[in-house]
């Protein structure tokens, strides 16, 4: 049978497992006792995670989230337009995506466009560090986890948001338990003209032109319980259309793009004494179109993702768990009049993780196979130990990535013969609490071997080819909380600070030195200040500097540094009404992060919600 139609019966089972698993929950609701949200069932490096934020009052995308308050790397082109993220030096394929469980990075290029992605539909956003053996293969330089969960009240919040630039945005949230069912439903809409002004090669300030873009999004998700088996099921669906601005070298442009990504899953639990068994079935389709009219382009992109994961927990004593984990993944990916491929990667693992009262230690182990090659043994090393007030965690960990099908079968450029990304990795964390202060310093060291690179051959065309000298990327950070209480105020103090060498020398004695690659800042940080009072009225203010960055080899040329300003305030009303206003780039800052793509200057968004009914759950 021809590939094509391999493809197509595949695609035709996935729809029929997708609807029948979306809606099984619905069928056997009558049956459940209570509901609730699904326990965690993902082993996580506590330690890692480095921001946790509760997005329903923003209505921005996630790429603003992490430009403003995280120490990442957001190589934005503008607003809206393409925003991959990575990590301490690492490239955006390294840097997977989960929602839920379920890997967001397309199968064409590995990258998840985080300005495609509405902070609205999420309640928790958290970093981790880069570790292949628990994360999964792929990722390398750090992972994001994102987290929809269900309210703890019936209610349903409208929301419609003004902002400069012709923004536009509409929101509404319903939770509700029927009966015996819970269901959470998100919608959004966004409209944007984006015409902010710039100052250009000739002094002269000018609007930017053909830069706006639509949205509009739906997350559904529903929740059943039988006594000791739990049911979760989940649909997001979400359309985004952007014209893609010129850059400052251009007159006009005639570029846009459009994405539809459908994604699905069903998560059963089970539990019985020590013993926890989970069972997952994602699906995940995406389409995306770029037309160009001035140079003749209409190109249309096709992928399909489909994983089945088994998780296996005893609780061997009441300080030692033993996890099993097997995942398959299947992924095939068109690109129009260039490739049509796909690729099944299947996985077991093993965790072991100690948990005392003064120490903690945890070893992991995982392997892919694929149906030509395996990756090798991929581990995961950690030991932690608590001095009073103090707590140090040591963790090594090798990693792998395979190449993204553009890489191997881009015309012009992919390269078949490319190998897979081997790294290793390790860490040194310090954490010291006392009072109302936490401190915590990080230092880390990461190899990449084989570093795939797209770089440009003796005509002119970029070329997927391989680094022979590893990449090497170590650094320190720190991170600084206090909180202090005045009465019905809480006051909140944070600080960031990151130093990154991302170089290709390799010499332990020249921890410092070396050449720093192109568009790696070698340094950022950030100031901020929270103040709430009484869970009615909040005002945060940050400030956040990044260092220049090369963006030629030879270091001839460079991006200045810049200096960032955000203010936020909400504020619970009498009734039902709550407003919220973000203020961005306060000091009116010119920068780019992204040669020859402007950035916009002071802008502004406010928001209102509208809580129609509340009622709070008791769950038994």
């Amino acid at each position: 049978m021809c590939r094509q139609c391999n493809t197509r019966l595949i695609n035709v089972k996935i729809y029929i497992w997708t609807i029948g698993l979306t809606v099984l929950p619905l069928l056997l609701s009558a049956q459940s006792d209570s509901t609730f949200d699904l326990p965690e069932f993902i082993l996580e490096q506590d330690q890692a995670l480095r921001t946790t934020q509760d997005l329903q009052g923003q209505g921005a995308d996630l790429s603003v989230l992490f430009r403003q308050s995280v120490l990442s790397d957001i190589r934005s082109a503008g607003p809206g337009i393409l925003s991959p993220i990575s990590f301490r030096g690492g490239s955006s394929a390294q840097t997977t995506v989960q929602w839920n469980g379920i890997p967001l990075e397309s199968p064409t290029n590995s990258i998840c466009d985080l300005a495609l992605i509405p902070g609205f539909f999420f309640d928790e956003v958290s970093t981790g560090g880069g570790n292949s053996s628990i994360s999964g293969p792929g990722t390398i330089s750090g992972s994001v986890l994102l987290k929809s969960r269900f309210a703890n009240s019936d209610r349903l919040i409208l929301g419609a948001g003004l902002g400069s630039f012709g923004l536009q945005t509409l929101q509404a949230d319903l939770n509700r338990r029927i009966g015996k069912m819970e269901n959470r439903t998100r919608v959004f809409g966004l409209r944007e003209e984006n015409n902010f002004s710039y100052v250009d090669f000739g002094s002269e300030r000018v609007d930017q032109t053909h830069s706006a873009r639509e949205a509009y999004g739906l997350m559904q998700q529903n929740a059943w319980r039988y006594k000791q088996i739990q049911f979760k099921s989940q649909i997001w669906y979400q359309s985004f259309y952007r014209e893609i601005p010129p850059t400052m070298l251009e007159a006009r442009s005639a570029k846009y793009q459009e994405d539809r990504n459908l994604r699905s899953s069903l998560t059963m639990n089970w539990f019985k004494g020590r013993n926890s068994w989970r069972g997952n079935i994602g699906y995940a389709r995406e389409y995306l179109r770029y037309s160009d009219s001035l140079a003749g382009l209409d190109e249309k992109y096709k992928a399909n993702f489909l994983v089945v994961q088994g998780h296996y927990r005893r609780q061997l004593t009441r300080q030692i768990a033993l996890f099993a984990f097997l995942e398959d993944r299947f992924a095939s990916a068109q690109a129009h009049n260039y490739y049509d491929n796909n690729r099944n990667e299947f996985s077991p693992a093993a965790h072991l993780k100690w948990s005392g009262e003064t120490g903690s230690a945890m070893f992991s182990l995982r392997r892919s196979f694929y149906l030509d090659q395996s990756s090798p043994m991929l581990f995961a090393l950690e030991f932690g130990q608590r001095f009073g007030s103090h707590h140090t965690v040591v963790n090594v960990s090798k990693n792998y990535r395979l190449p993204t099908m553009n890489d191997l079968f881009w015309l012009p450029g992919g390269n078949p013969e490319l190998q897979p990304e081997l790294s290793h990795r390790a860490e040194l964390i310090w954490q010291f609490h006392w009072k109302r202060q936490d401190l915590q310093l990080t230092v880390f060291d990461h190899r990449i071997q084989d570093q795939i690179l797209w770089l440009p051959n003796s005509t002119g065309i970029y070329t997927a080819s391989q680094s022979n000298v590893p990449t090497w990327n170590r650094g320190a950070e720190l991170n600084f909380t206090r909180t202090d209480s005045l009465g019905k105020w809480r006051i909140q103090s944070r600080a960031q600070m990151q130093y990154l060498r991302s170089t290709k020398e390799e010499t332990l004695s020249d921890w410092f030195g070396g050449e720093q690659q192109i568009f790696v800042p070698e340094s950022q940080g950030s100031l901020a200040i929270d103040v709430s009072k009484s869970q009615r009225s909040a005002v945060s203010v940050s400030l956040k500097r990044m260092s220049g960055r090369y963006t030629l080899d030879d270091h001839s040329r460079s991006l200045p540094a810049f200096t960032l300003m955000q203010a936020s305030f909400q504020h619970q009303l009498s009734g039902s009404w709550q407003v919220s206003l973000q203020l961005s780039n306060l000091l009116n800052t010119s920068y780019t992060i992204l040669e020859y793509r402007p950035m916009p200057g002071f802008g502004w968004n406010a928001l209102v919600h509208y809580t129609i009914s509340q009622h709070k759950h008791k769950n038994k």
